[in-house]
Order: C-alpha cells, then sequence, then structure tokens
C-alpha cells in the first residue's frame, strides 16, 4: 500500500488479512466467512465479516481496498 506505514495484505484461500509488518505482523483487518457458495457470477459482490483488531482500523480499510484492486487489475493486465 503506498505511504502504508508498515501494512502490508496477506492474501489467503479463505481470508485477507492486513497486517502491519512493523509491529511483528500485528493486525489491523480481516475479512473472513466469505459467503461464496452457490455463486453463478464473479462480477457480483460476496458477503463476507469484516474483523477490526485496532483502534485505528478504520482509517485503513478503503486504502487497503484501493491497493488491492489496483494489484488485481496489475495481475489481469499482464
Amino acid at each position: 500500500m503506498d505511504d502504508r506505514h508498515g501494512m502490508v495484505m496477506i492474501v489467503e484461500e479463505n481470508e485477507l488479512v492486513c497486517v502491519n509488518e512493523l509491529q511483528n505482523d500485528l493486525p489491523y483487518l480481516a475479512w473472513v466467512e466469505f459467503e461464496d457458495k452457490g455463486r453463478d457470477a464473479l462480477h457480483t459482490p460476496v458477503k463476507c465479516k469484516l474483523n477490526y483488531y485496532h483502534y485505528a482500523a478504520s482509517k485503513f480499510r478503503a486504502k487497503a481496498l484501493e491497493q488491492m484492486q489496483r494489484g488485481l487489475d496489475q495481475l489481469l493486465s499482464t
């Protein structure tokens, strides 16, 4: 993430976790419990649970999603 202050996104099969690598991978946000069973389209939203682990986590949520979108766009364009 640009101007990330140590923030990185860890992408796993069933979760996305935003952690601060400068603070021993302290978690800030986690997207978990994706309700993706029975989907019939890739472009539709998927319900999930968003866990906040830090008092300032909401400050990073939008930025994390923007950076993830840029990363996915980059991967898909190559």
